[in-house]
């Protein structure tokens, strides 16, 4: 008589699952856009896993240049997902600064849906955001729509607003008030 055992064909199907196809030690790598701007990411380790096409960064810094070689953006997370379509999930000590907008994110966990430009957290997690005026806001439940330049919180939202006037409309207000 002959007999399938099909349990240790679902063991080695779901270690498939969990060994990656790849790993790479101290990786470096730098993607370039087509305005000539540069990423550079570094990652103490990275996993690449086809079946699930998806690669998973420890340790995670990275670097953002215009095309002048001005850096736009910075950025440090202790563990990413990358999926083949660009969306990502940063966990553990995520911290991005722009110097476009003077300003900075600090979550746990951050998810980015590459196609619609959304970046999210769970609902339960607290993001900060910074800016360098001194403006300081926090809450859960974070979301921001990159296309429409909208940012919201939807529970414990906490912080405060610095405004202050600039330099020029103050000189045009005295201007007009000279006789």
């Amino acid at each position: 008589m002959c007999s399938i055992d099909y349990d240790s064909a679902f063991v080695l199907e779901s270690l498939n699952e969990e060994i990656p196809d790849y790993v790479i030690y101290d990786l470096k790598q730098t993607d370039i856009d087509n305005k000539g701007g540069r990423t550079v990411m570094t990652a103490d380790k990275a996993e690449a896993f086809n079946l699930q096409n998806e690669t998973k960064f420890y340790n995670i810094d990275f670097q953002q240049k215009n095309n002048k070689g001005d850096v736009t953006k910075y950025g440090h997370s202790d563990y990413g997902v990358l999926m083949e379509n660009n969306d990502a999930l940063l966990e553990g000590s995520v911290y991005v600064y722009s110097n476009d907008n003077q300003a900075s994110i600090e979550a746990d966990e951050l998810s980015w849906t590459n196609e619609e430009k959304i970046l999210t957290s769970h609902s339960d997690k607290t993001v900060k955001l910074t800016d360098e005026d001194g403006s300081v806001i926090q809450g859960k439940g974070f979301y921001a729509d990159f296309r429409k330049n909208e940012i919201s919180f939807n529970d414990s939202v906490t912080g405060k607003l610095v405004y202050e006037e600039k330099k020029e409309e103050a000189v045009q207000d005295e201007d007009e008030n000279k006789p």
